[in-house]
């Protein structure tokens, strides 16, 4: 396929660019090394959001347990943190550690060495809780942002490789003409202007492997209904299926 470049030169798209829409697709080592780094990131992500809801329902259990057939008894305050305070109590002529959330309204009565009332499970006096306390939320807001980054980073990922099969799939082939190259860590930033179907000159920026001297003529590929969504062909991530050539 030969498209005419504003100069009036001709210049050939890639052969299998030419077939019927949409076209197969095959992804690249540098596509898989971009899914298993996203796979990693939402395992991550969701191993935290497991291990968290775990934990609340734990904490549920617990408390259900404390309040049916907890025992109480008074225990003394060891260290008082901004959110935190460290007991020590005695139960069946051993002393017990514990730790609780230290609430908004006892920051300021609250001092190490204080009397504390202390619930504790009979059977298992190493689970106790402050009986004048309120518990935790079983729903604590700051142990779910832990898991926002990585899984925002592993959704970019898998939303740019979506991105791109489908405008290696769908995209419509014309030519682009590199106006800046700029060199990066391990690839090259350029910019480019082309032409869409309706006439419209647009301008866009992508990455490319190797540097493109400002003037030379690109494959670009945008969808024809949403010509801001464009790339370099070929793409870093997938090709055409050679089986489709």
């Amino acid at each position: 396929m030969n498209l005419r470049a504003d100069s009036g030169e001709t210049f050939s798209v890639p052969s299998e660019l030419a077939g019927p829409l949409p076209r197969l697709t095959s992804i690249q080592p540098s596509g898989v090394a971009r899914l298993v780094l996203a796979v990693i990131a939402l395992s991550f992500a969701a191993g935290i959001l497991f291990w968290a809801g775990l934990s609340d329902l734990q904490k549920a259990q617990q408390r259900s347990e404390l309040q049916r057939s907890g025992n109480e008894t008074i225990g003394r305050v060891t260290r008082v943190s901004t959110h935190l305070v460290d007991y020590t109590f005695s139960a069946d002529g051993r002393t017990y550690e514990g730790e609780a959330d230290l609430p908004e309204s006892e920051q300021d009565r609250v001092q190490a060495g204080s009397d504390i009332t202390v619930r504790y499970l009979p059977e298992n006096p190493s689970i106790s809780h402050p009986s004048a306390w309120e518990w935790t939320a079983l729903f604590n807001f700051e142990q779910f942002i832990f898991p926002v980054v990585p899984g925002a980073f592993g959704f970019l990922i898998v939303l740019g490789l979506h991105k791109e099969r489908r405008l290696i799939a769908s995209g419509n082939p014309t030519v682009g003409i590199i106006t800046k190259c700029i060199s990066s860590r391990s690839h090259f930033e350029v910019t480019y202007e082309f032409h869409s179907e309706n006439g419209t000159t647009l301008e866009a920026r992508d990455t490319f492997e190797s540097h493109l001297t400002p003037g030379t003529k690109v494959c670009v590929l945008y969808l024809t209904d949403n010509p801001l969504r464009n790339g370099l062909y070929p793409g870093s991530s997938y090709r055409v299926k050679s089986n489709y050539l």
